[in-house]
């Protein structure tokens, strides 16, 4: 299937919904291990009802990495029955699809001059594959307080490891076996993003890490 066709599946069954209400607050969490009951805590009220963790879309080594935790919940699917997002603007708000002018209809697209217009085919396409119409998430992306001292910290192991002299893989394994400086938590941690969708992979342009 080529973009402006997959383009058009997207458009007519993806939802989402920003959640302005929790970008920006801050949580406390103590450890790795206890991210998502510390998460709740933190949140009280805020924390939508029915709500059950359901996995991480970031590793362990994206924390140690880049100070970054990006959580995936389930919710009831009734969170998104009105009151949400579609179509081509939040696409171009999530960097999946880009212009200079603002894009309303599948014709447009078709008939598209700007040269500055590009489709991302590899988010579209991941936020296809991980869309399901039956199924509501509650996502948060969350970036440590201390990013800046955590990427130091990781400076000095490099440094101390020879980074240069090392391979690809065993620049790999570094990462994978890399731990947290030993007091790094408790930390406070800010929510960069948060949202209600039906697709699992969406931030992919707007919080792009590897």
């Amino acid at each position: 299937m080529d973009d402006v066709s997959l383009l058009k599946e997207v458009v007519s069954e993806f939802r989402y919904r920003s959640l302005t209400n929790l970008i920006g607050l801050e949580v406390t969490i103590n450890s790795y291990d206890t991210r998502i009951s510390d998460i709740c805590e933190s949140l009280g009220n805020l924390f939508p009802n029915e709500c059950e963790f359901s996995f991480s879309n970031s590793t362990y080594g994206a924390l140690v990495k880049y100070g970054i935790l990006d959580q995936v919940f389930r919710v009831p699917n009734t969170i998104l029955s009105s009151n949400y997002q579609n179509g081509f603007t939040v696409l171009q708000e999530l960097g999946v699809i880009g212009s200079a002018q603002k894009i309303t209809t599948i014709e447009e697209v078709e008939k598209m001059q700007d040269p500055s217009f590009y489709i991302d085919g590899s988010s579209l396409h991941g936020i296809w594959m991980f869309l399901d119409p039956n199924q509501t998430l509650f996502k948060l992306f969350l970036r440590a307080r201390s990013a800046l001292t955590l990427r130091s910290f990781l400076k000095r192991m490099i440094f101390k490891a020879k980074w240069k002299r090392m391979s690809v893989a065993a620049r790999r394994e570094f990462y994978r076996n890399r731990s947290l400086p030993h007091d790094f938590f408790p930390h406070r941690f800010k929510i960069v993003d948060a949202c209600f969708t039906n697709s699992s992979s969406v931030w992919f342009d707007k919080h792009y890490y590897i």
